[in-house]
């Protein structure tokens, strides 16, 4: 055999193709001790998702051990490999002796107008109260910070609380094809620590990921990590952003500020989704008010029947976003029974979880009518709409080719013809026992095409 055919390996996508469908971690390394060119594909696999966090029993070395995770990347050369990389914020977060000092005293001539307080409000009042005081008294801005040193001075106390942000930094910027970034906070409850503001002033100040990141996702973001200017600055800086997501964020994330950036910047967002979102207090410049990009042309809102009962997100929707074309409004059953016992708790007579029929079904209705471009509508689960609905996708829906309905048990058919829709591919029906055959019979001879689930 010559060496020619000796040394041959199949082409790179092939060998991410097959390294794709192997599971287990021993496999993986035997695949990788094949050929060089199988290492790196196994390597691509290995730390194409990269988790920054620091184990429990070594939280409190978490700077030492940071420092030695960022070693790692810089000896073992594996950033090139990380497309995906997922931050536990927890490990930003300060000691309470660092929390209540100014930020960065060795800038304290620049940034002298940042106070820092101290106490810890019990309730939703005393948290307002708190919220007005930090945006009366926070004055920094991104021009104060211009004289901070990206590497800390070590002669400088309170500098050496930033290290840990230092290290960060400098792994993210040994991923030259970050295309992914997941900020997890874990519902811990602390404010906008020294490390983390630090850590999003630079990544602004620097442009890190503002051509490269495409997809960013927020998890469990706490009501008291705020105010929140430095991350909100520098997701608006992300250019060339696609795809966002929130999982249990407060609705007061979207601050009219962090709306007039992200309008600014003009990223070309075209996936978002929200789920989980928590209610805000409705007072005064604290009422909820989500923002939607005009690019969007996928949203889903999945468990968000608070939010949609207090406030007519879907009349924004209509006219903020007239490329839409994806839309889901899921609501898993765990929510609802939780939705129900609340609700009843509250108001005897209501039991249909969901948002009211005024809110939803009009916010559909204007969907429909300006979104043209429409061809997938999910609304699982949502048992309080009735058959306007229907109506509306019979005198709107021209272009709809998936159509889910699954547990709407307020929808009938009833004296309803399908007179739209041509395109119609899916209908799923299941959960809705009270359709009536002869309106399912208009849809099948209308659109022999369209498979129907019932």
């Amino acid at each position: 055999m010559s060496s020619l055919q000796q040394n041959w390996s199949p082409p790179d996508h092939v060998l991410d193709l097959v390294v794709q469908n192997i599971d287990e971690k021993k496999d993986v390394l035997a695949f990788s001790m094949v050929q060089q060119s199988w290492r790196q594909a196994a390597l691509r696999k290995i730390y194409d998702r990269f988790v920054i966090s620091v184990p429990p029993h070594l939280f409190e070395k978490r700077r030492s051990y940071l420092r030695s995770l960022e070693s790692f990347f810089a000896t073992a050369r594996i950033g090139s490999y990380v497309a995906e990389l997922v931050i536990k914020m927890k490990i930003l977060q300060d000691d309470e002796e660092a929390a209540a000092q100014p930020i960065l005293e060795s800038s304290a001539a620049s940034i002298s107008s940042v106070r820092t307080t101290s106490f810890r409000p019990t309730s939703p009042k005393g948290l307002v109260q708190m919220l007005r005081s930090l945006r009366r008294n926070s004055s920094a801005s991104n021009e104060d910070l211009a004289g901070v040193p990206v590497t800390p001075n070590k002669t400088t106390g309170s500098s050496l609380n930033i290290y840990i942000a230092i290290y960060i930094l400098s792994i993210i910027n040994q991923c030259p094809y970050l295309r992914k970034v997941t900020l997890d906070f874990g519902k811990e409850r602390f404010r906008m620590s020294l490390n983390s503001d630090y850590l999003f002033r630079t990544m602004l100040r620097n442009e890190i990921g503002a051509s490269t990141i495409k997809d960013l996702t927020l998890v469990d973001l706490p009501k008291l990590y705020l105010p929140h200017d430095s991350m909100a600055d520098w997701i608006a800086s992300l250019g060339e952003l696609e795809t966002f997501t929130a999982s249990k964020v407060p609705s007061n994330f979207f601050t009219p500020g962090f709306q007039r950036a992200m309008a600014k910047s003009a990223a070309p967002i075209k996936t978002m989704v929200l789920r989980d979102i928590t209610l805000w207090n409705n007072e005064d410049d604290l009422e909820p008010n989500l923002w939607f990009p005009p690019t969007l042309q996928s949203l889903r809102l999945e468990n968000c029947s608070q939010l949609l009962t207090s406030y007519p997100i879907l009349v924004t929707v209509a006219s903020s976003c007239p490329e839409l074309r994806e839309l889901y409004l899921p609501v898993v059953q765990e929510n609802q029974s939780r939705f129900i016992k609340r609700s009843n708790s509250m108001n005897s007579g209501t039991k249909l979880p969901g948002p009211p029929r005024s809110n939803l079904e009009h916010g559909l209705y204007k969907i429909l009518q300006r979104c043209q471009e429409l061809q997938i509508l999910d609304l699982a689960g949502n048992t309080g709409i009735s058959d306007a609905v229907l109506m509306s996708i019979a005198t709107h829906g021209d272009n709809l080719k998936q159509l889910h309905l699954d547990e709407c048990r307020g929808v009938t058919g009833r004296n309803l013809e399908w007179r739209s829709s041509y395109h119609l591919e899916m209908m799923s029906m299941s959960g809705c026992h009270a359709i009536e055959p002869r309106f399912l019979a208009t849809i099948r001879d209308f659109c022999p095409q369209a498979e129907i689930w019932a």
